[in-house]
């Protein structure tokens, strides 16, 4: 109890406002909501954003379809689309929260495929 009250003391209730509503923005935001960067030295594209990162946390991926679940909320966001604007190749890494995925386009170039890069946890 006495390191509850003092760690109240000592952040305040002005900070403590401050963390939920942080926690509330990151709760409530949208999926469609992120922004890319590269990391040019090792080909690998880092996608940020509060509702992919919750949605990555969220999904138990120990199930088949979870991987084209993901690649559909990936397509439908406007991920898929707005890495191919920025220039995204064939083998490139793509990190998506705690996910890293390697992008592999399709043979008919109509839409991408991202294969997800398995972790040995859990077998698909």
């Amino acid at each position: 109890m006495y390191l509850v009250n003092k760690a109240a003391r000592t952040i305040g209730p002005q900070n403590l406002n401050y963390v939920a509503d942080i926690v509330q923005k990151q709760r409530t935001a949208p999926i469609s909501e992120f922004e890319i960067s590269r990391d040019n030295a090792t080909n690998t594209w880092h996608v940020d954003g509060a509702g992919l990162q919750r949605f990555v946390q969220m999904t138990n991926w120990r199930y088949v379809d979870s991987e084209r679940r993901f690649q559909h909320v990936l397509e439908a966001c406007g991920v898929n689309k707005s890495l191919m604007k920025l220039g995204v190749k064939e083998g490139d890494t793509v990190i998506v929260g705690e996910m890293e995925l390697v992008w592999h386009d399709s043979p008919n170039a109509s839409s991408p495929i991202i294969l997800l890069l398995r972790d040995k946890e859990f077998k698909l």
